[in-house]
């Protein structure tokens, strides 16, 4: 339509309570509408399109938790829109999930309400389920087996059993350690060892700094002039020599002053040491008394219960996982059942609706079309015995009246498609049931000459727009 006449605003009016609201919807942003005075001059700053049709919802005075177009889209059979389908009258567009369709109309019929706590709490046990299941996808959590489940059952026994077999051995103490205890013991004893061996190596240390501690600058000025006689053609300064004599006097004394520095330096950390190895020892005799246990039973006791601990945990995991299985499939059971009851009442409101607004059509022995709910994600709806094109449209067209009659549905759109396949007698009693309901609908149809003078006269009487080829195109020209 644009590529032929180019953007232009649709201008409009509805009335409420004798007062006519008007408006215009630009083509080109189909996303705001311009509130306008009579002459549909805009007046202010456009509206959203949310905003508008929450308006309208309060104007139809409709209470439903679904929103304006959640409610009449699914109603407004236009082609092309994809709603048209005569077998499948809940559906809003092609590709809508059935269970979202029925979860759609049982809103508008009220009837969410009684499941809406079973589809939160199935939703939440479905993430709860999906959450873990991911968790071992990505090895956060282990994912073990049935046979892997049976094995640690068995090795856990075993290892429980070592245990015991271990305390006989070791005493009383061993057994009533726990695999934290255990694992803090072997740990202290650990370090307990490291810190003797830094002090042994300090006290080393130590002896090497005292032997050097105790050297003497050796004396070479006791007789310097008997040098000069055992070398007596040779020239001895002998001022020389005691300047050296002196030097290597100075220097030992620098050294012997460093020594005691280093000596007191050991000491002082040989002193930390010996207090860490108090802290330590008394530690370990603080915990459950257990310091008569080697380091190496320790270890293995601690191996023991760690490994325990982590068959124990995967297993746990692995009644957590059947756990949340079973929890979803309760919810999941919970809801399919209650669904299935409002399934039920909305199933026996809208046949008996549809059977009611047939009679008026064919009178009392002609079949009804009727909806069968099958699960909470299928249904059926068909006239029984009767599968021609015809009655499957005049169907929908009473399945859509049958929800405008019960629900707050405001208003249907019925495009000219819906009426090709159906005789002119059912056309008369279908108008006479339009004129009647007491709601907008709107209707297009073609051929009107074609149909009784009665359904002839009310089209006439309601005729809002008339095209015809000519001139009298909806746009004045045809392409």
């Amino acid at each position: 339509m644009i590529r032929h006449v180019g953007h232009h605003e649709i201008q409009f009016a509805f009335e409420f309570d004798g007062v006519l609201h008007y408006f215009s919807r630009p083509t080109a942003n189909k996303d705001i509408i311009y509130i306008c005075n009579s002459n549909y001059e805009k007046i202010g700053d456009p509206i959203t399109l949310s905003a508008y049709t929450q308006w309208l919802k309060e104007k139809y005075l409709i209470k439903n938790s679904l929103t304006y177009r959640g409610i009449v889209s699914r109603y407004f059979r236009v082609y092309g829109r994809e709603n048209g389908d005569e077998t499948l009258p809940l559906r809003s567009g092609k590709g809508e999930p059935l269970s979202v369709s029925i979860i759609s109309v049982l809103k508008l019929f009220d009837l969410y309400g009684a499941i809406e706590r079973n589809i939160e709490e199935e939703k939440i046990a479905n993430e709860k389920k999906s959450a873990f299941s991911k968790a071992q996808d990505y090895e956060y959590i282990p994912k073990i087996t049935k046979a892997q489940y049976k094995d640690n059952l068995k090795r856990i026994e075993e290892l429980k059993q070592r245990k015991e077999e271990m305390a006989e051995k070791a005493g009383k103490n061993l057994l009533e350690l726990d695999s934290e205890k255990a694992a803090a013991i072997a740990k202290l004893k650990g370090d307990l060892k490291t810190f003797k061996r830094q002090r042994a190596r300090y006290y080393s240390q130590l002896d090497s700094v005292r032997k050097n501690k105790d050297i003497e600058a050796s004396s070479i000025q006791n007789d310097f002039s008997a040098l000069q006689e055992f070398f007596p053609n040779a020239e001895i300064n002998v001022e020389r020599l005691a300047q050296i004599e002196a030097f290597h006097k100075d220097l030992t004394t620098i050294l012997k002053n460093d020594f005691k520095e280093t000596e007191a330096k050991i000491w002082n950390l040989i002193n930390l040491i010996n207090i860490q190895i108090e802290n330590i020892e008394k530690e370990i005799d603080s915990i459950e008394k257990a310091d008569g246990l080697s380091k190496v039973v320790l270890e293995e006791y601690a191996k023991i219960e760690k490994e325990i601990t982590a068959l124990e945990d995967q297993n746990k995991k692995n009644d957590l996982n059947a756990t949340l299985i079973e929890e979803h499939k309760k919810k999941t059971d919970e809801l399919t059942k209650n669904q299935l009851t409002q399934e039920e009442t909305l199933e026996e409101k809208l046949n008996s609706e549809m059977a009611r607004l047939n009679s008026l059509i064919f009178g009392e022995n002609k079949n009804s079309p009727a909806i069968h709910f099958e699960s909470t994600k299928s249904y059926t709806f068909s006239t029984f015995d009767d599968h021609g094109t015809g009655t499957n449209y005049k169907g929908l067209i009473m399945f859509d009246v049958a929800c405008l009659n019960l629900t707050e549905l405001p208003h249907l759109i019925h495009d000219s498609f819906l009426f090709k396949n159906i005789g002119k007698d059912t056309i008369k009693k279908i108008i006479e049931i339009y004129r009647d309901a007491g709601y907008q609908i709107f209707i297009s149809i073609d051929n009107v000459n074609n149909f009784h003078q009665e359904t002839q006269e009310i089209i006439n009487r309601n005729v809002v727009i008339e095209l015809s080829p000519g001139g009298n195109e909806l746009y004045g020209q045809k392409w």
